[in-house]
């Protein structure tokens, strides 16, 4: 019963991103694996994450496979399906209060500096980390990119399938479009007809679209060869919004690139852009500008 209920709850989310449904498919089923019964208890949701806890998992991971299974019981209950909600009676695991990261901006420039080549690898790489940076796109949205979404002249990209679920615009400056406008021409002279941006290795002598998995490893090869530490993809994401607030950004435009619903999530990179404070402040001096008048 109880895996028929959550294979009708992962249909419902069908529309949802595909990292999305894998986040939801994976909680549910460790958790159906370990206490298959029904009906689903308060008593099995909290042993079940103590037991996952006491496997060492972080308390990160504990707290994604609490949210996959709060997510599916609001389901029951919204539906009637059960009458009691047994989340509600179940402790949330407390997160640490972690800010963001990004790379070292000598790290960043370092990477895009060991890209030197003129091959399709190579302009290929410069771009889609440009494009990544300057805009902080997901990596999902960054493999499943078509052409029909790109605009060269705008300097635009039109994301479809955003973790949202909303459409988004995000804009990208002209040396992004440059590394774009190189990439895209190879890859017009190499007559490949796929739709999509991005492409990635060869398969029976064939180059076919990238994959989430394909990206991360882009990436992980260039540190790699850069000699650099090892740093997420979604660092980039942070990276353009720590890096474009610290150069002046407005915070508005900012949580709308990034595709925030709630401007107060993107706030919290205010916390992180301590770096040049000392000289901006400066600047903004109360007292040093009593001077000035």
């Amino acid at each position: 019963m109880l895996q028929e209920y959550i294979n009708q709850f992962l249909q419902s989310k069908r529309l949802k991103a595909k990292n999305t449904q894998e986040f939801y498919e994976k909680g549910l089923r460790f958790y159906s694996e370990a206490y298959p019964d029904w009906p689903i208890t308060d008593v099995n949701i909290t042993n079940f994450l103590a037991d996952t806890s006491e496997r060492g998992c972080t308390v990160s991971t504990v707290h994604c496979y609490f949210r996959a299974i709060k997510t599916f019981c609001n389901w029951l209950y919204k539906r009637k399906i059960i009458i009691i909600n047994p989340v509600e009676l179940v402790d949330a695991p407390k997160l640490p209060h972690l800010l963001p990261r990004a790379p070292k901006l000598q790290a960043i420039i370092d990477l895009f500096l060991s890209i030197v080549g003129d091959d399709w690898y190579d302009l290929r790489d410069k771009a889609l980390l440009a494009l990544a940076l300057d805009t902080g796109m997901r990596i999902s949205e960054i493999a499943y990119l078509k052409a029909m979404e790109l605009d060269l002249e705008a300097r635009s990209v039109l994301i479809r399938q955003a973790k949202s679920g909303r459409q988004r615009v995000v804009m990208f400056d002209v040396t992004t479009q440059h590394y774009l406008q190189l990439w895209l021409a190879k890859k017009a002279v190499l007559r490949i007809e796929f739709p999509a941006v991005f492409l990635g290795g060869r398969n029976h002598g064939m180059i076919a679209p990238l994959t989430r998995s394909g990206v991360y490893q882009i990436l992980q090869r260039r540190l790699k060869a850069a000699g650099l530490e090892h740093f997420r993809f979604h660092d980039l994401r942070h990276g353009y919004a720590i890096y474009s607030l610290q150069n002046g950004a407005n915070l508005m435009d900012v949580s709308k690139q990034l595709g925030h619903s709630n401007i107060a999530v993107t706030n919290v990179y205010t916390q992180v852009i301590d770096e040049g404070r000392g000289g901006r402040h400066d600047n903004y001096s109360p007292v040093a500008n009593l001077t000035k008048k």
